[in-house]
């Protein structure tokens, strides 16, 4: 059965290759393991609580650097502050917000121990999932997006991916990435539905 102190240990595992701030991190923030959330979250207040599904870490988390990037992934939206911008976030945030952390964690951890996180969550075949993970020949091809990857998707959808993922153009803002999902927020998302990490409803801290 998995426990508090192997989700500790599992992610100090990776911490010397990744980032020396978790020890800290993790000396600060009780870890509950719940079926209450259904992927992880963080709560701040007086101590932080980070919140982790034991279901949900068993089937997408078996790898330690896996594990990383979704306690990574709920720290960043602590630290950037974005449950505070807005007095109620929609889904249309939360894609946005999500689709820029996962592409930071990919370009900042770009190693192959990383791979297939993100990917696993969102197939790259619909929209806006493909907006949560890296295209299919990103890690293969240094980062960069390819031609072939984003072939038959439009092309202000294109612009986004390349402007999340690849380092050769200008980095894409919040604002944009919303005014695409408001844009095409008539499509059939329901088809194939977004994967989010984390708690997302509107009293999530």
């Amino acid at each position: 059965m998995l426990t508090t102190d192997d989700i500790r240990r599992r992610i100090y595992e990776v911490v010397p290759a990744a980032s020396f701030h978790m020890h800290k991190i993790l000396s600060l923030t009780e870890i509950v393991l719940t079926d209450t959330v259904a992927t992880a979250a963080v709560d701040v207040g007086a101590r932080s609580r980070l919140s982790l599904n034991p279901a949900f870490v068993e089937r997408y988390c078996a790898r330690d650097e896996h594990l990383f990037l979704l306690v990574m992934h709920e720290l960043h939206h602590v630290i950037l502050g974005h449950t505070r911008l807005f007095p109620r976030l929609t889904l249309h945030h939360n894609i946005a917000f999500d689709a820029l952390i996962n592409a930071a964690l990919c370009k900042q951890f770009p190693g192959p121990e990383f791979d297939g996180f993100f990917e696993a969550l969102n197939p790259w075949t619909a929209f806006p999932s493909r907006l949560l993970r890296p295209p299919p020949s990103w890690r293969a091809s240094g980062g960069k997006v390819l031609d072939s990857d984003v072939v038959g998707i439009p092309q202000r959808e294109q612009r986004i991916i390349r402007r999340l993922y690849d380092t050769a153009y200008e980095q894409v803002t919040f604002q944009e990435i919303l005014d695409l999902l408001k844009e095409r927020a008539e499509e059939a998302w329901a088809e194939i539905a977004p994967f989010l990490l984390g708690d997302h409803s509107p009293e999530a801290n």
